[in-house]
């Protein structure tokens, strides 16, 4: 895992949150992820499904692998389900 993955949650209105990625400061704690870190900063006030999570892994490659990304946002995900992840 690399420091400084990156997420935001948009929606229409705009960037309703972003974050870094804070893993590795927290000893690879999950929820402390960047896309979970976004979407719990966007509050429950915001619908997700109405709005795109976008990543971005720290590393030049295009592709972002499941430890990147994390299983917890993984299933975040499936859970609350934004319109698209990018």
């Amino acid at each position: 895992m690399k420091p400084g993955h990156q997420a935001a949650v948009v929606s229409s209105q705009g960037i309703l949150a972003s974050a870094e990625d804070e893993r590795p400061q927290s000893g690879g704690n999950e929820t402390r992820s960047a896309a979970m870190i976004a979407m719990g900063s966007a509050g429950s006030q915001v619908n997700l499904r109405e709005c795109v999570l976008f990543f971005r892994a720290s590393g030049q490659s295009p592709n972002v692998n499941l430890d990147e990304f994390g299983a917890v946002s993984m299933g975040a995900c499936k859970l609350f389900r934004p319109a698209k992840v990018v």
